[in-house]
């Protein structure tokens, strides 16, 4: 699931779109833990270098059994209170504690003892009370070994709070203490800046999140007998990747069409048959691929983004990134970069 709000696209000094995914628990067994299971062993070695106190060890205000307090990163400086960040990585085999969904009642005393013995020491090292700095998780996490972030309130703002991100720890502790399971169970929004490759895999997983894409046979094919042009197999596996994909096929029968992806094509004949407007109820979020040759564009498809193919294209297949040959129609209308980004996703207008 997700919510449409602004998505994020990395280009220098242009506005950026963030869409809120809500992950449920089934969202997570399916979608998340195949994320966190294929990321490498070293994006978290640091962590236990830290831990195992061979490195960062000048920078560790407290070691306990159970975790161990240092810097942040950020913070250089740590006579600096005024912007105290420090970070709390707990004690676990790798695997075992990763993130909140991995919490349950069993941990509540270690949070409770980590949290009573934090605030102490900094209060001894900085001058500072409960009462002046705030202790959460992050939800995703920017890694995936369990930590808590303890920061000054006086310190520069911290965006990831506008984006549904932070947990606090006080109220964790309160949830699982109500319900031991209550992390398993709970839905769990996150950013799509906060991980833009999990991200896109829910895009991916979420059919009726996806905009549809209305391609003409022939953009893809070389007659009609469906032998593919050079570029057809790859244009379509990232067509059915990104987008819900109806094939026209102008009259043709489907039997024959063999494209990587059949399973997640749709076919029509027509704009004006009834199977097209099964498919496409209306075109708000529709983009369509047409050859030059065809009809001219239906009403229908008047606020729709139109890309006209006057060539096949074949010659670019050699660039052997099939995104870059949507990129090279979309380029030719004129759609910014952001647009370009937003093609994907619902909840924007496509301009």
């Amino acid at each position: 699931m997700f919510f449409a709000g602004t998505w994020w696209h990395i280009q220098k000094n242009e506005p950026k779109h963030i869409i809120l995914h809500r992950e449920t628990a089934q969202d997570f067994a399916q979608i998340t833990e195949t994320f966190i299971s294929d990321l490498p062993a070293k994006k978290t070695q640091w962590i236990h270098d830290i831990l195992d106190g061979k490195k960062e060890q000048d920078r560790v205000l407290l070691s306990d059994g159970s975790f161990v307090t240092v810097m942040q990163p950020s913070w250089k400086d740590v006579n600096d209170s005024k912007n105290m960040f420090y970070l709390v990585l707990l004690r676990a085999e790798r695997g075992e504690l990763r993130s909140l969904r991995d919490l349950n009642g069993s941990h509540v005393a270690m949070l409770k003892d980590m949290e009573e013995k934090c605030y102490d020491a900094m209060e001894k090292r900085h001058g500072m009370t409960r009462g002046d700095i705030k202790a959460y998780f992050h939800y995703q996490p920017s890694f995936f070994h369990l930590h808590v972030h303890f920061r000054a309130l006086g310190a520069e703002a911290d965006p990831s709070a506008l984006t549904a991100r932070e947990h606090p720890l006080e109220d964790v502790i309160e949830n699982l203490m109500i319900d031991s399971e209550y992390y398993k169970r709970k839905t769990l929004a996150f950013s799509s800046s906060s991980h833009p490759k999990l991200s896109s895999m829910f895009m991916r997983s979420n059919r009726s999140s996806k905009k549809i894409i209305v391609v003409d046979a022939g953009v893809v094919f070389e007659d009609k007998d469906f032998k593919y042009r050079t570029h057809g197999k790859f244009f379509m596996k990232f067509c059915t990747d990104n987008f819900r994909v109806a094939l026209r096929l102008d009259g043709i029968s489907e039997v024959g069409v063999e494209p990587p992806c059949k399973d997640d094509l749709e076919y029509f004949g027509s704009c004006t048959d009834a199977a097209f407007f099964t498919i496409v109820p209306n075109c708000e979020n529709v983009i369509c691929l047409r050859e030059s040759a065809r009809e001219t564009v239906p009403p229908l498809f008047a606020n729709s983004l139109v890309m006209p193919v006057e060539t096949h294209a074949d010659e670019l297949a050699p660039w052997g990134v099939p995104r870059k040959l949507l990129w090279s129609w979309v380029h030719a209308k004129g759609t910014t970069a952001p647009e370009f980004a937003a093609l994907r996703f619902l909840g924007r207008p496509l301009a």
